[in-house]
């Protein structure tokens, strides 16, 4: 898992709300059990600007950037602003799909079945 400060910004007039820690992981993470949207990103309000201001995505009880101070919150992608790009993880669950489309389809004939089974009969009983 790779981590970068940011601030996060509010979405009605993009102003800077928090100062925070982003967590970037190509597994697919969760906060408090929920999983993350894929338009969000996993973060940590480290330093508050604004209290009052409402998240983004409320978590539970947990509806104000100063209630949610020093815990993890759903925040979108484009209000995540870091000095660097925010590197794009490819998702172990990604390489799955992709491979398993690759893939060609097989199929088993009646006949081939049979034949299998008539070969192996034809050994047993040649013994």
């Amino acid at each position: 898992m790779k981590t970068m400060k940011c601030i996060l910004q509010y979405p009605d007039n993009r102003s800077n709300v928090a100062y925070g820690t982003v967590y970037i992981s190509s597994e697919r993470q969760a906060i408090h059990g929920v999983p993350l949207q894929d338009d969000c990103y996993k973060v940590s309000i480290d330093e508050v600007i604004k209290g009052a201001a409402f998240l983004p995505y409320q978590n539970g009880d947990i509806k104000t950037v100063e209630e949610a101070h020093k815990a993890f919150a759903a925040w979108p992608k484009y209000l995540v602003k870091c000095d660097k790009k925010i590197p794009q993880m490819r998702s172990t669950q990604d390489d799955e799909c992709k491979s398993s489309k690759k893939q060609k389809k097989s199929f088993i004939t009646r006949d081939s079945i049979g034949k299998h089974t008539r070969s192996t009969f034809n050994k047993t009983k040649q013994i």
